[in-house]
């Protein structure tokens, strides 16, 4: 993503392998920038692409391989949604993000076939990092970190089916979380860093901290989203 390529407009595009430009797509200023990175996904045999904008806009381009074309009906901009403020992030029914309605920060799910919002959920803080979510048992989880608001931030678990926060929530007394989560199935984890420098590591399945979590990994911010390293011989042993 490049942002006022042209004064105003931003830019999506697609490289190949050696980095050289193939083609690319351009949203107008009339849409707001565009936010966090692109969501890739394949849908049966459609490829497509996901994202949002700070005004509020719903973004899905085909990737024919050739071009990226705007699917017919987008962008949407749901119901009283001002903002998006992370990343989109899919399912494979719903699209997860956060966003503004006004002044009021939220977390969102907005059905992809119909382009009903299935819940608007209030957040203490906006949700600028990018969400991840998993399935336990027959239950959907999203899990959310968020800005801070009277010196707490917070990392959300919601259930996608009663929106609201399963178990507890998990309020982590530190600094702005704004990297995206990610969650690692085979430690059960979700794994987020924030501006204090600390890594926090929750278990999906009863939302308790990780063993050795959370831990300070520096002196300094960390703004990116963390990496897991997985060795076989240790899951064996």
């Amino acid at each position: 993503v490049s942002r006022d390529i042209a004064g105003t407009t931003d830019r999506l595009s697609v490289r190949d392998g050696n980095g050289f430009q193939q083609y690319s797509y351009d949203v107008s200023q009339s849409y707001g920038d565009i936010v966090s990175f692109p969501w890739y996904y394949t849908e049966g045999t459609t490829h497509t692409v996901y994202f949002g904008t700070s005004d509020g806009y719903l973004f899905r381009l085909i990737d024919t391989g050739s071009a990226l074309n705007l699917s017919v009906g987008w962008p949407i901009q749901p119901p009283g949604c001002t903002g998006i403020t992370s990343g989109v992030i899919i399912d494979g029914t719903n699209l997860y993000f956060g966003g503004m309605n006004g002044a009021a920060p939220k977390i969102y799910a907005m059905v992809i076939t119909t382009g009903e919002v299935l819940f608007a959920r209030d957040s203490v803080s906006p949700v600028y990092a990018t969400p991840s979510w998993t399935i336990n048992g027959a239950t959907t989880y999203l899990f959310a970190g968020t800005d801070t608001s009277a010196g707490q931030s917070y990392l959300w678990r919601l259930n996608v089916y009663n929106q609201l926060p399963d178990l507890d929530i998990s309020n982590t007394a530190q600094a702005h979380i704004r990297a995206p989560t990610i969650y690692w199935p085979w430690t059960d984890g979700i794994y987020v860093g924030d501006y204090s420098g600390k890594m926090l590591g929750v278990k999906a399945s009863d939302f308790t901290a990780q063993s050795g979590f959370p831990f300070s990994s520096s002196a300094f911010s960390i703004t990116t989203m963390a990496s897991v390293e997985f060795f076989w011989w240790n899951a064996e042993t």
